[in-house]
């Protein structure tokens, strides 16, 4: 329940944010994006977002991610 509370999440502000080594719609629809946060989000140290870029301090969703 909690990924795919996250994967809304994901969908809704951090669709863009996925590193340049993915693919280019990898979370443009829930289903895709609950399926890579299961993935991914699973088998990375820090969980989903070690496969997102990395944000500045002045973005606004900064301090959600």
């Amino acid at each position: 329940m909690f990924v795919y509370s996250a994967a809304i999440l994901q969908v809704v502000y951090y669709r863009k944010y996925f590193g340049s080594d993915y693919p280019e719609g990898m979370c443009y629809s829930l289903y895709s994006c609950t399926m890579y946060s299961m993935d991914l989000g699973l088998r990375n140290g820090g969980g989903i977002a070690d496969s997102m870029d990395l944000l500045e301090l002045e973005d606004p969703n900064y301090f959600g991610k």
